[in-house]
């Protein structure tokens, strides 16, 4: 319907609007700032236009992280650290992937690891989230690692959820981890 308001009157500046939100919902950022340039340009003093463009913003694709941290303790541990460095790629609307580099010290022995892991957005509302883990010749941190989570978005608050399984030579651990997240300033404030 969008594109036949278009097409018969390219001046209508309410379907100029709809287009960009349109647009700007499934992450076509220039092609959404086009349509509001254009309704701009037709109708400055639109209310609301401005901050639409303002808020426009390009989702990167690519990333990389690194950090570090370290730890001091008194008496036989010395100084503990962890450093990382991950690299990323955004799918937008659709969710990420990753890859990451873990080099930890903890009791002067060292560890690497190599992880590998995902993000998706299963449906509007339902984010699935998993991770996998190996440290191969592992001192302190399990051998294997397999994280699997989510969130399931509802107005006011987001059940979350995570299962974590760790491997060791002497067996693993089973790890789950319930919680919520309260939004309760992010639904009734106009947007």
């Amino acid at each position: 319907e969008v594109g036949r308001a278009l097409a018969s009157n390219r001046l209508d500046v309410d379907a100029l609007l709809l287009r960009g939100d349109i647009l700007a919902a499934s992450g076509r950022v220039d092609e959404a700032r086009a349509a509001y340039g254009r309704a701009r340009d037709l109708a400055p003093a639109t209310p609301g236009l401005a901050k639409k463009i303002d808020q426009l913003r390009a989702v990167p694709l690519w990333r990389v992280d690194m950090g570090f941290i370290t730890d001091h303790y008194s008496r036989l541990r010395g100084v503990e650290y962890d450093a990382y460095g991950q690299f990323g790629r955004s799918f937008p609307r659709r969710g990420a992937a990753w890859f990451r580099f873990d080099h930890q010290k903890q009791f002067s022995l060292l560890d690497r690891t190599f992880s590998v892991g995902g993000a998706l957005n299963a449906s509007p509302r339902l984010l699935l989230l998993a991770d996998y883990s190996v440290t191969p010749k592992n001192q302190v941190r399990s051998r294997y690692l397999w994280d699997f989570g989510g969130e399931l978005r509802l107005p006011y608050a987001t059940p979350l959820f995570n299962y974590r399984r760790m491997n060791y030579a002497a067996g693993s651990i089973d790890i789950y981890t319930p919680g919520v997240r309260l939004e309760p300033a992010a639904h009734g404030q106009p947007g």
